[in-house]
Order: structure tokens, then C-alpha cells, then sequence
């Protein structure tokens, strides 16, 4: 009789067991992330040196330079000596404006502004002009007000920030075989952004 107890103590523990076993469920399931690269770079206002009076050498090679701060501030000139190369301001340009949205929020983003000089022509002049040393500030985020320098570019909360861009503007350096004529000099120049 004892030895019949044990054997079903141990069939009943058994099963017990295998009970357990059948109880196990599996599912496989996915994880998943979006990348999003992508923001978007936006010109608000245009560069412009405003109305000036302008006179080429030619004669010679002398420039005179008019610096667009990125800062809005007044800008200043330089004139050839002798002042065979002349700007005088009329009215007062303003630098480019940009904005930058949607993308990672409190992020430093890095911006290149052209290394070399940029054309300006018009249509039927000899005289042309370059631009050229530009220069940024950061507006917006926390460095709003910094000169551009890199890993300052940083967005807000919102992954927003902006920057405005000034340059020199420098007076034909080739010996145009006349000097400028009135109207509207224009060049076109790249600023990069990216992560």
C-alpha cells in the first residue's frame, strides 16, 4: 500500500510539472524608429547693399570696399587712395535674414558661408562688383546676438533658430574698360546648413 501512495505522489507531482509547460506562449513583435533628417532653411529678407555712388579705376587696379555687418549695424567704406575707386552710400543696405525649423530641438548645427567672392553684374556693364569675407550672426536659440562661430548655432526647445548674413562689397579690381552704370548689380551665393 505504501509503495502505491509514493507512485501516485509522484505522478501527481509530474503532472503538476507538465502542467506548467503547456501553459508557455510566445509572439514576436517589432520595434520601430523614424528618422527625420530633414528641417527646413528658409530666406526671409535678401542681402542688399543698399543705393550707393560708385566709381571703378580704370585705369588701374585700386578697389574701394563697403562692409555689410551680419549685425545690422552701419556699415563702413574704404575708398582707393588716390580715390581713383569710390563708393559713397545713399541709402543704407541690410544683411540676409534665415530661419531654420523643424529640427532637433536644442541641437548645434553647423553653417557655411561661402570662402570665396561672389560676382555682381549687370546686364550691358563693364564695371562689376565682388562679395566676399562674409560674416554671421546668430539670431534666436540660446546664443542669440553671437557672432556665427562653430557649434554656436544651436535651436530652441522647438528645434528653431536663425541667422542673418552681412559681407564686403568691393569694387572691380580688373581695370573694367568703363565705369559702372546705373541699375541693379546682382550675384547669387550658397549658405549650407546641416547636422
Amino acid at each position: 500500500m505504501k509503495s502505491f501512495k509514493k507512485i501516485y505522489l509522484i505522478a501527481g507531482v509530474a503532472t503538476i510539472m507538465s502542467g506548467n509547460t503547456l501553459a508557455v506562449e510566445t509572439l514576436n513583435s517589432n520595434a520601430t524608429v523614424t528618422v527625420n533628417n530633414a528641417f527646413t532653411l528658409a530666406e526671409s529678407a535678401a542681402m542688399t547693399f543698399g543705393t550707393i555712388r560708385a566709381t571703378a579705376d580704370t585705369a588701374a587696379a585700386a578697389t574701394a570696399s563697403l562692409t555689410l555687418p551680419a549685425d545690422g549695424s552701419a556699415g563702413s567704406v574704404t575708398a582707393a587712395t588716390p580715390a581713383s575707386a569710390n563708393i559713397v552710400v545713399i541709402t543704407s543696405g541690410t544683411p540676409a535674414s534665415f530661419t531654420i525649423a523643424n529640427a532637433a530641438p536644442s541641437t548645434a548645427l553647423t553653417l557655411t558661408l561661402p570662402a570665396g567672392t561672389v560676382n555682381l553684374t549687370t546686364p550691358g556693364g563693364t564695371a562689376g562688383f565682388t562679395v566676399g569675407t562674409f560674416n554671421a550672426i546668430v539670431r534666436g536659440g540660446p546664443n542669440d546676438g553671437d557672432a556665427y562661430a562653430a557649434s554656436n548655432l544651436i535651436t530652441d526647445g522647438a528645434g528653431a533658430v536663425g541667422f542673418d548674413v552681412g559681407a564686403t562689397l568691393t569694387t572691380d579690381a580688373s581695370t573694367p574698360a568703363s565705369d559702372y552704370l546705373d541699375g541693379t548689380y546682382t550675384g547669387s551665393y550658397t549658405v549650407q546648413v546641416d547636422y
